[in-house]
């Protein structure tokens, strides 16, 4: 009987595994984001990056230059669509879409025969780290983006392991591609796929032929045909409005030649040389020393021990591309949190393929692996039980008293608008200065609500530097802590 039930089980057990993960996650798609951000981050973001669709599913109308948002996201906001008509227009419907699809694709790398153990160890290893951990319930962009790229690499695997290699290179190119299109601020990952394929090319990893270029030259032309396709249906529409975001957007992110190292090191302290990060660091070191001694040794013994793997070589260094890559966001001016979650991501997986790598080499460096595994998981775990054992939900809380106001035909302004207004179904509109509709937002917008942060800090001031006195003009006003904010909500009596 013990064998039969041991036959059972350990096939099951890494689906068990991510059913235990959803569960866990299920339990905070209600509860505040974490409170270690260091800013506004996922407390306004979630609201502002659905702020156009719930105008669309809830007042039947589309305006992209009525919020910075969408115009970044498309396929972000318009995949989210059927679900907010499906569930209705709730911060928990948009929590569970980034998480039902974020399972999906791991349950992809479980299901997968070549790549069920990788699964596992990417599950363990990445998506138990505690920032990993909390976007993955959050209804942002950036985990949905990271889905996208482990389909890309997914498949590139399949390509370099000879399954349907033309189908799997053009999946790869496209939702590689998706990602972008998801957010084009992951635009920079469009070369990864075809940098793979080019040094596989080049260093000829796979078998010559006349035609070995082949997979190189199609690459190239996918990617042209995706990058066509977005700036013929999005692009050239909004170009006007896409242009003016991405340029104030961009312009105080970076600044090319002043203090380059001190910046890169205040980011690498401030978010990286931390304790929920800082054993990433020192595993991420020891993994690579450790691939780098195995591939000497097996060098020693036999030429190509990567060339005799194909499949490995292409997990590394698609990785490997990935994570160099990620390494400009800590050249960011003061980035929030969110613009570094796929560099944590990054490394993340590639201490995942590292040690995939290396406890393959021997039953010595298999067990070094399971205890770095067992080390980081029960560190993971700690934080991540810590953040359930200390959920609020003060934003749920203000969401059930607007939601009693009745708005009609009137919106809630303000940059904290969509996030208390979920549950109220108002049309919602962001007001930022010298930015988007700030000019006499009142008198334009006639709204029932305007929510701002008592020192307008939130909007850059965009109310007083006009002459405008919320608490003068206001019927009544309410103010909560949120975060570390006290938001004020100013009602106006029309």
């Amino acid at each position: 009987m013990i064998e039969p039930a041991k036959k059972l089980f350990v096939p099951l057990f890494p689906f068990i595994l991510l059913s235990c993960w959803l569960l866990f996650e299920l339990s905070f798609l209600k509860a505040d984001p974490y409170s270690t951000l260091n800013s506004r981050d996922a407390w306004t973001d979630e609201g502002l990056y659905s702020a156009p669709l719930r105008n669309l599913v809830n007042h039947h109308y589309y305006n992209v230059t009525e919020s910075d948002s969408l115009v970044k996201t498309p396929l972000f906001g318009f995949t989210l669509i059927p679900f907010f008509l499906l569930l209705g227009t709730h911060l928990w419907v948009s929590r569970l879409f980034v998480l039902l699809f974020t399972a999906l694709v791991i349950f992809i790398f479980l299901k997968d025969k070549f790549l069920h153990r990788f699964g596992l160890l990417m599950l363990l290893l990445c998506f138990t780290q505690y920032h990993i951990f909390q976007y993955s319930h959050y209804g942002l962009a950036e985990m949905y983006c990271i889905d996208f790229i482990l389909l890309s690499l997914f498949f590139l695997y399949r390509w370099g392991i000879g399954k349907a290699p033309n189908a799997s290179l053009f999946l790869s190119v496209m939702f590689s591609s998706f990602c972008w299109y998801a957010k084009i601020q992951f635009a920079y990952i469009v070369w990864i796929v075809p940098g793979v394929v080019f040094f596989c090319t080049v260093k000829d990893y796979f078998e010559t032929t006349r035609l070995q270029y082949k997979a190189l030259l199609l690459t190239l032309l996918y990617i042209i045909i995706f990058a066509l396709i977005y700036y013929r249906m999005w692009y050239i529409p909004n170009h006007r409005f896409f242009d003016y975001v991405m340029l104030i957007q961009g312009k105080d992110r970076f600044d090319v030649f002043s203090q380059i190292f001190d910046r890169i090191k205040y980011t690498f302290n401030l978010e990286v040389w931390v304790s929920t990060v800082k054993h990433y660091v020192y595993t991420l070191v020891f993994s690579l020393v450790g691939l780098l001694y195995l591939l000497i040794r097996k060098r020693g013994k036999h030429t190509g021990w990567l060339k005799d793997d194909r499949g490995s070589f292409v997990l590394f260094l698609f990785v490997f591309c990935w994570f160099l890559t990620e390494l400009h966001k800590l050249y960011l001016i003061s980035p929030p949190t969110r613009y570094l979650l796929a560099f944590f991501f990054s490394g993340a997986m590639l201490i995942t393929v590292s040690l995939f790598m290396l406890e393959q080499s021997g039953k010595l460096a298999k067990a070094l692996v399971s205890v770095f595994i067992f080390i980081i998981l029960a560190v993971n775990l700690h934080y991540d039980v810590s953040a359930y054992k200390k959920r609020t939900y003060a934003i749920a809380a203000v969401n059930e008293y607007v939601a009693r106001c009745n708005f009609g035909k009137h919106p809630a302004i303000g940059a904290w608008a969509p996030t208390v207004a979920w549950e109220a179904k108002a049309k919602t509109l962001p007001v930022w200065k010298d930015y988007m509709n700030y000019i006499a937002p009142v008198k334009t917008f006639h709204p029932r609500l305007v929510v701002s942060e008592a020192n307008e800090e939130d909007s850059n001031n965009a109310y007083s530097s006009q002459g405008i006195n919320l608490k003068e003009i206001s019927d009544s006003s309410r103010t909560f802590r949120i975060f570390n904010y006290d938001l004020v909500l100013y009602w106006m009596n029309y």
